[in-house]
């Protein structure tokens, strides 16, 4: 098989893979005519941005490198234990599941019946294999190789931009910050018991990549294939025909499409002020047919009925110190050690600002606008910091790699944890739906009404197809 193949299969699963979930969205949830015009205009526009893109430039890769990204995506699956198999699983696993089973049991769009209210969430990871679901009956299998293919399709994008280097792309799983190296040594704790470091007033932490993984595998497998896509096509013309991509991420994880999207769209500027892309008139079509798509799943996300205001953090010294530590120990540190051909890169640029304004606010029961929007954020950093190590003995890359080192303990640490905690069993308590599994779990109705449409808002009212539900006292 033709490496020009392999890339070209590969990047008809990524379209299948993020964009199927949107085109399901746009059909079912969206009142008739409305849905069918909408998901047709998606899947037209999707086809055609993926027969647009120019691959006359294909990497040339050793085949047997792609067994090894399939090994290392099945181990890091099964050692996860992110969908229920495996290693050993932390308890939102559960909900993970619960999202699953609710799309290939319950009628489109999803509907609660008891607190009587529509939903109002990302569901892209769940919509497809809710659907499988339907037909195999066994959920944690089904989530298993719905994961694997998406950590796999990721991890293809990434071993891309290290040049084809196996054992970096290994390495991105070794990503933690200094905090959780330096407090407990203050506090004289061992590295091996201690947890997780973040302030107990504030929830401030950049989540090492595979705590992700296990929490929130429906956010990090979006975020690496979007983000190594974008790394791929970074200074081509190109970079127009993934905004599908972008768009459909919003349905998958609103925080981390939020700031990929910035990265993205000023990425999108700067190639047209470098000339890279044309200023013409297909540039106006594409901008329309993204706002109008945009638009929709927009309405969509803020028609739930617990918006936030945003909540300015640095109000007082000891917080001001707090912030300063994060800055220093979990972001500039990789950043000062960047080789310089790097530094001045747009999106590393775009990110490192993000990286430095958004720990100034708060957003969200566990300050989500921080915790889930830094992803994209500081997993660019890292990867450039990842990419600048070279294996020699000069000074510079000592420092990389003893700071390589320190900041595997902590990933270790928990992979071997899972590792003698492995386990195929699952105590998968499936109740109504998901939202009563979560008020369950959480002992909260408030992080479960997360989950609930408003009744006033414009998607309820104008968009969302009730046909099948008697919501008369909704």
């Amino acid at each position: 098989m033709k490496n020009v193949y392999v890339f070209k299969l590969v990047l008809i699963i990524i379209f299948l893979y993020i964009n199927s979930s949107l085109f399901l969205f746009f059909l079912n949830w969206i009142s008739t005519p409305y849905s069918f015009l909408i998901s047709f205009v998606f899947l037209g526009y999707s086809v055609s941005q993926f027969l647009s893109i120019n691959l006359v430039h294909y990497p040339v890769f050793n085949r047997n490198h792609l067994y090894w990204i399939g090994f290392i995506s099945l181990v890091l699956t099964v050692v996860s234990g992110i969908s229920g198999l495996g290693g050993l699983p932390q308890f939102d696993i559960n909900h993970h599941l619960h999202k699953i089973v609710d799309i290939g049991k319950l009628t489109w769009p999803i509907y609660y019946f008891d607190p009587r209210s529509f939903a109002s969430y990302y569901f892209g990871f769940y919509t497809v294999p809710g659907l499988v679901y339907t037909f195999f009956g066994n959920v944690k299998l089904v989530a298993f190789c719905w994961e694997l293919l998406g950590v796999y399709i990721g991890l293809f994008w990434i071993y891309l931009f290290f040049n084809k280097s196996i054992l970096k792309t290994a390495l991105v799983f070794g990503h933690s910050g200094l905090l959780s190296i330096i407090m407990p040594l203050f506090k004289n704790e061992s590295l091996f018991t201690s947890k997780y470091f973040s302030f107990s007033d504030i929830p401030w932490f950049l989540l090492p990549n595979y705590f992700t993984l296990r929490w929130v595998p429906n956010q990090f497998i979006y975020g690496v294939i979007a983000i190594g896509l974008f790394l791929y096509f970074r200074k081509t013309k190109n970079l127009i025909y993934i905004s599908t991509i972008v768009i459909a991420g919003f349905f998958w994880a609103p925080f981390v499409s939020l700031f990929f999207g910035l990265i993205y769209f000023v990425s999108l500027i700067h190639c047209l002020y470098r000339g890279y892309i044309a200023w013409d008139k297909n540039l106006v079509y594409h901008l329309v047919i993204n706002s109008f798509l945009l638009s929709i799943i927009f309405l969509y996300l803020i028609s739930n009925q617990t918006s936030q205001s945003i909540i300015f953090l640095i109000d007082s010294k000891q917080r001001i110190i707090n912030y300063c530590l994060v800055l220093f120990l979990e972001v500039l540190v990789f950043y000062s050690l960047i080789q310089k051909k790097y530094k001045l890169r747009i999106e590393l640029l775009v990110a490192l600002v993000s990286l430095i304004t958004l720990p100034l606010f708060k957003l969200g029961n566990g300050n989500d606008l921080f915790a889930r929007g830094s992803f994209p954020m500081i997993f660019i950093v890292f990867l450039y910091f990842i990419k600048s190590i070279k294996f020699n003995t000069t000074l510079v890359n000592i420092k990389r790699i003893v700071l390589l080192l320190l900041i595997s303990i902590l990933p270790a640490k928990y992979l071997i944890h899972s590792v003698l905690n492995f386990s195929f069993k699952l105590d998968f308590k499936e109740s109504r739906d998901v939202y009563i599994a979560i008020k369950r779990d959480y002992q909260s109705k408030k992080v479960a009404d997360q989950y609930l449409m408003n009744s006033n808002s414009f998607f309820y009212k104008y968009l969302l197809k009730k046909d099948s539900i008697n919501c008369s006292d909704n």
